[in-house]
């Protein structure tokens, strides 16, 4: 077994994961689950009307609002319905991104990872700089965002 890295006393970062640490699938055969085909169609029409209407990205929020409804974008979009809410990054080219929960909701490994095969990005979500952040990385900050 790989020994963890050592962690300092008194710090504010999250303990490492140890390499080659990876969430367990066992829990897809117990949640219901659509199709790679599915998704692949949802995300390809989605893609196409935001060449038509010139954006280079789309931004969701999901909140939790209305027993979830409030997620039901991110749901359709992403197979991800967390009470806590969620925002995700949806670019014309390249995989998404989505920020939900907490640094001790999701660790050691984040929970959706386990349910759903959809998306492979998650991140704690950390305000919206952490989401200017991505979006500057992507060369998106001057683009059109929907």
């Amino acid at each position: 077994m790989d020994s963890m890295p050592p962690r300092k006393p008194g710090s504010d970062a999250p303990h490492p994961i140890p390499a080659g640490a990876h969430p367990p699938l066992e829990m897809l055969k117990y949640y219901p689950q659509m199709s790679l085909t599915e998704r692949d169609r949802r995300w390809r029409r989605l893609r196409k009307l935001m060449l038509f209407a010139i954006l280079d990205a789309l931004l969701f929020f999901g909140n939790d609002a209305h027993s979830g409804w409030g997620m039901s974008n991110m749901r359709y979009m992403f197979q991800v319905g967390s009470q806590l809410g969620a925002m995700a990054l949806f670019p014309l080219h390249g995989e998404p991104v989505v920020w939900h929960g907490s640094l001790h909701v999701c660790r050691p490994i984040e929970p959706h990872l386990s349910r759903q095969e959809w998306v492979k990005d998650f991140r704690i979500r950390g305000g919206l700089s952490s989401i200017a952040e991505e979006f500057r990385s992507r060369g998106l900050n001057k683009g059109r965002i929907g």
